[in-house]
């Protein structure tokens, strides 16, 4: 895949890069998406509540359900190849960090992850533009049909501040197909099997 030199959304590829542009709950462009798990469910999201795939001329991801809700490796494929046309930086900050250990300390416990697994945890990286993604995000934005960018907007400013877990209920309970493998729902608070 590469970088579409009309900078029009066409690919699964546009949808990150805007995605990552697209203001937030700050409502300033670029806000940084914390997290892979964050990252893929707002990207499930845009499909099921923005539409996005219907604004694409080629495939979008393809969700799955599995360990933690709807999933596609593809996803991590998206970020390393921005990573790599430096567009996309990932970094541990001190919000990701605090945000992390709140999260974290609600899955120890509940979950029960030993000590030893404790030790090689690994806390999540934010997901920034660089200045050069920076630019490239808005000409997307910009091109992108108005109805479709304030969608996607919507869904970055409604479940980019999200807390994980409201947001995993959230994915959960609207869309329990794509829950149907996850090995978190009881701890989630939700019942493990439905009627």
């Amino acid at each position: 895949m590469s970088v579409n030199p009309g900078l029009r959304l066409e690919n699964r590829i546009d949808v990150v890069l805007a995605l990552l542009g697209a203001g937030g709950v700050t409502e300033h462009e670029a806000e940084p998406v914390v997290g892979i798990t964050r990252l893929m469910k707002l990207l499930f999201l845009l499909q099921e509540e923005a539409g996005i795939k219907e604004a694409l001329r080629e495939e979008y991801f393809d969700f799955q359900p599995y360990d933690a809700g709807p999933f596609d490796a593809r996803v991590y494929d998206a970020i390393e190849f921005l990573k790599d046309l430096k567009l996309v930086e990932a970094e541990r900050t001190p919000q990701s960090a605090v945000e992390d250990a709140v999260e974290r300390s609600h899955v120890v416990e509940q979950v029960g992850i030993d000590a030893e697994d404790d030790d090689q945890y690994t806390p999540p990286e934010a997901f920034r533009l660089t200045r050069i993604g920076q630019d490239v995000a808005r000409q997307l934005l910009e091109k992108m049909p108005e109805d479709t960018r304030r969608m996607l907007e919507q869904v970055k400013r409604q479940y980019n501040v999200m807390p994980l877990r409201d947001l995993l209920r959230h994915v959960y309970t609207r869309y329990p197909s794509s829950a149907t493998r996850s090995k978190i729902r009881a701890e989630l608070g939700l019942e493990k099997d439905r009627d």
